[in-house]
């Protein structure tokens, strides 16, 4: 069963603030609290107060009460404001007028008071009202709701309602209460956009915390990954709709690690991180990691990622079919490209130069430069051109997959792998050329065995002691500055040293401007650009994307 949260209001008497406030609150939380009336003029002597918050209208009227409060902690002072819609109608009294503030109290009148000079009303000036006193001259009065109070020779009377609870209040309740509800978050944020906030930068930061826990919860939710966010208690504090189906139980945040998982699991998971651990749960087998986080202190957070054994192998024979059906042979040649510039003719000689050797070359530049065919034409003119020239994408496969497609596997290396194992692109390749596209981008965990590969020419399958040995060309490729990524830590220097053999810069399109409109034409089919003034806003056009850019401005055009 469900225990709600109780919240006290705690006015002087019944009356249209009590049920002002309670339908803010209710706006807010719907039936998720139960709402308690306390009214100081006819509340008893041994009447205790027990809110799980408390909310007082003055601070002086804590006092009268104090000793009828259960818990003290539990009071908040609440900061109020006004609808937006009854803001507008100040904005209709002309500049620098004096305008006089009524309310029931002096106490309030000055509380008024204060929140219009903090929403900085037009330069207005605004005057207290006390009984008793004669104010014939101004020509205005703002109230909250008592218009029989103000003065019968005031002409103009602005009713701005009573007053409504403002955002920090409502961040305060939430915080006091422990209530962390989507439903809850989008009913503050409709609701705050209804009122004038005193504090705008709160009203603001509210709104991009809310649009930054949807995009959260979008990410988590669309993962094929299962997600569990635990404290140090084991207590779930996060879990995502794909791990409820994988291990086919319901899970929320009450729900402990404990009754997921099996023991010899939970012994591991204390003492240490744990990468790609194959574990069983109600007769599925699943692939588990466990990352650490420490908030401070000796408080941490762990992080558990689920993968499906099954989708992984559905993963790996797709990614497998399409390296296949992109074939194992270069297509491109160097009288295939089309270049009329300097600063490509020169890129091109020096290709042709490293087409003679066997050393590892890095080519570097843009996206959309056209690496791949400078790679692709030197395995072409090579003696390896009659051998496998495979390609794989750094940056376009998961670190787990990466490393198997890589190195290749052991049959009962893992849950769900080939009966007979499976070789990987640097077996495959043997005696041709290996193209590592994006390199920059390589997880730096798989950087020291790569590293190996280039030193020993011998490659070791994963879940397995022997070592192959290999012939392989070695053409790597990369858009980042390197020792850039060096110097963040994000890539090995020695690895870098390895690569960086015979280094090979593709000009951007920009810098190659002789280029572009053949290039251009070339991709109309031959059809010649006749207008000047589109060859001059092709020319001058500064191709971020270089000719895929180009590709692909032609693809709309047509």
């Amino acid at each position: 069963m469900i225990i709600l949260k109780k919240v006290n209001i705690v006015t002087d008497f019944e009356g249209e603030l009590s049920y002002k406030l309670e339908k803010n609150l209710r706006f807010v939380f719907g039936n998720k609290i139960i709402i308690d009336h306390c009214y100081l003029n006819s509340m008893c002597d041994n009447h205790i107060i027990d809110g799980d918050v408390i909310l007082f209208m003055i601070e002086d009227r804590i006092g009268r009460v104090i000793n009828n409060i259960k818990n003290k902690d539990n009071i908040i002072v609440v900061t109020r404001t006004i609808i937006e819609e009854k803001a507008l109608k100040i904005l209709e009294i002309p500049i620098n007028s004096k305008v006089l503030v009524v309310n029931d109290y002096y106490e309030t009148t000055l509380q008024i008071t204060s929140l219009l000079y903090k929403l900085k009303f037009k330069d207005l000036q605004f005057i207290s009202y006390k009984e008793g006193e004669d104010y014939r001259g101004i020509d205005y009065a703002i109230t909250a709701g008592i218009k029989e109070r103000v003065p019968s020779y005031i002409p103009n009377i602005i009713d701005i309602g009573v007053r409504c609870l403002d955002t920090s209040t409502f961040l305060l309740i939430i915080n006091k209460l422990g209530i962390n509800d989507k439903e809850v978050q989008y009913r503050l944020l409709k609701y705050i956009n209804k009122i004038v906030n005193v504090d705008q930068g709160i009203k603001n930061q509210y709104k991009e915390l809310y649009k930054k826990n949807e995009r959260l919860k979008s990410i988590l939710e669309n993962s094929n990954d299962g997600i569990i966010l635990i404290n140090n208690n084991g207590e779930i504090l996060l879990c995502n709709d794909k791990c409820k189906e994988m291990i086919d139980k319901e899970l929320n945040e009450n729900s402990n690690i404990k009754n997921i998982f099996n023991c010899d699991f939970l012994k591991l998971f204390n003492i240490k991180d744990i990468d790609n651990e194959i574990i069983e749960i109600n007769k599925k087998f699943l692939m588990a990691s466990v990352k650490t986080s420490i908030l401070y202190n000796d408080v941490w957070e762990k992080i558990i990622i689920l993968k499906d054994i099954t989708y992984i192998k559905k993963l790996e024979q797709s990614i497998s079919q399409k390296l296949k059906s992109k074939g194992l042979t270069a297509k491109y040649t160097f009288d295939k490209i089309l270049y009329f510039s300097k600063e490509m003719d020169k890129c091109i000689e020096m290709a042709k130069r490293f087409a003679t050797t066997d050393k590892t070359v890095l080519i570097t530049g843009e996206s959309g430069t056209g690496k791949e065919l400078i790679a692709q034409s030197i395995h072409n003119s090579s003696k390896r051109k009659n051998q496998p020239f495979i390609a794989i994408n750094c940056a376009a496969l998961p670190e787990s997959l990466l490393e198997s497609e890589l190195f290749g596997y052991e049959k009962g290396s893992f849950t769900g792998a080939r009966k007979d194992g499976k070789a990987g692109i640097f077996e495959q390749s043997n005696n041709g050329t290996i193209f590592l596209d994006e390199i920059g981008d390589m997880p730096y965990s798989l950087q020291s065995r790569l590293l190996r590969v280039i030193q020993e020419m011998q490659v070791m399958r994963i879940g397995s002691d022997k070592v192959i040995d290999i012939d392989i060309r070695i053409i790597a490729a990369t858009n980042k500055n390197l020792i850039k990524e060096v110097d963040r830590g994000n890539f090995r220097e020695d690895l870098y040293y390895r690569l960086n053999v015979l280094p090979i810069k593709v000009p951007a399109l920009r810098n190659r401007k002789e280029d572009i409109i053949p290039i251009f034409e070339k991709y109309l089919n031959g059809e010649k650009i006749s207008k000047d003034s589109i060859k001059k806003a092709l020319i001058n056009h500064t191709w971020k994307g270089n000719v895929r850019e180009l590709k692909k401005l032609l693809a709309y055009e047509r």
